[in-house]
């Protein structure tokens, strides 16, 4: 009898120690479930770091990480930016940052810098991605300088008027296309290559195992004014119909004739239609064609809703590489209005001799 209150306590014992570790943990975890939840959903506040400009448009998904967060936010249109903040954008997207002393820097899909204004200049870290960078003629000018920076290297413009566009490849090199004004890219040693208006550089870095240093090709730069023959650069295209936000009524339509301008350098075009839904655009259709436009007959597809469609120009160089251009994207709606009673069209009354 003895032995079996004994055992009936070392029972009760146990479990009441295994009670109280349980309940340890699951405190625990309830307290870290609720600061994950408040970090993931509260507005994350500026802290000390200067409010350094605005996102003054955004089209579809657009992102920003605090220097001191792990978790990214949605950002819309009129947001704040501060120091240090990273941007991001999704696919079929694109913002515009608009900083405070004019310089507007545009983010096309899939990019992401991040922004360092710790010192006077302006320090755009370069992610990946293609982004454009224009400091207006009206720049409210401080003597600062614009350095944008991938890796190793860096571009820096100065002057107000600038405007450059850089596109991050899938090989570590960047192409750098300045549209007005002029750039200088800062090469290893303290040497720099200046590239002036309608000029494109293609730029390769290698890191070098004994050190950080870049190590740059004997000829890292093809920089060349835009020709008829010229291989290396392909402009966007420009879209006819239907442009953003048209609205298409399906009951009047057997196909639908998306028409863009013919580009010059382009060999073929690459033609896509997404459906955008809540859980992001879904895409339904690609078309390769050698005219400036596609007619899609049929219409089951997009039968009502809203829908993305793209084109980029396709090029085939002489050295066997295939280059192609930015594709444009517009917005378009196609709805079903109601067509009312339906019509009787037989006689109401049948007489039969």
């Amino acid at each position: 009898m003895e032995y079996l209150q004994e055992l009936i306590s070392r029972a009760v014992h146990y479990l009441d120690s295994t009670i109280h570790v349980v309940s340890g943990l699951i405190l625990v975890l309830i307290l870290f479930s609720f600061l994950l939840y408040r970090n993931m959903t509260q507005i994350a506040k500026f802290g000390d770091n200067p409010v350094i400009g605005e996102l003054t448009f955004k089209k579809y998904k657009a992102q920003r990480k605090f220097d001191s967060q792990v978790v990214w936010d949605e950002i819309n249109a009129k947001t704040l930016i501060t120091n240090r903040d990273t941007i991001r954008t999704g696919d079929l997207s694109d913002a515009v940052l608009t900083l405070k002393d004019g310089t507007k820097i545009e983010l096309q899909e899939n990019s992401m810098v991040y922004l360092d204004f710790s010192d006077k200049d302006i320090n755009i870290n370069f992610a990946y991605g293609t982004i454009s960078a224009n400091r207006g003629e009206g720049l409210k000018s401080d003597g600062s300088v614009m350095n944008i920076k991938s890796g190793e290297m860096a571009v820096q413009v100065s002057s107000a008027g600038g405007d450059l566009k850089l596109t991050k490849t899938s090989d570590e090199a960047v192409k750098v296309q300045v549209e007005k004004g002029e750039a200088k890219v800062l090469q290893e040693g303290g040497g720099e290559k200046i590239i002036k208006q309608n000029e494109t550089a293609e730029v390769k870095t290698v890191s070098s195992e004994s050190n950080a240093a870049v190590k740059l090709d004997t000829n890292p730069f093809r920089a060349t004014r835009e020709a008829p023959d010229e291989d290396d650069f392909i402009p966007d295209v420009t879209a006819v119909y239907p442009l953003n936000d048209t609205q298409i009524d399906r009951n009047e339509l057997d196909s639908i004739r998306f028409r863009w301008e013919k580009n010059q350098k382009a060999d073929y075009y690459i033609f896509q239609i997404y459906e955008s839904t809540s859980a992001g655009d879904k895409l339904i259709l690609t078309e390769e064609t050698t005219g400036n436009g596609f007619s899609l007959n049929n219409l089951d597809s997009i039968s009502q809703g809203e829908f993305v469609w793209s084109v980029s120009a396709g090029r085939r160089s002489r050295d066997g590489k295939t280059l192609t251009s930015v594709a444009v994207k517009n917005t378009f709606r196609v709805f079903l209005p109601g067509r009312g009673a339906p019509k009787i069209l037989t006689p109401k009354k049948i007489y039969v001799d």
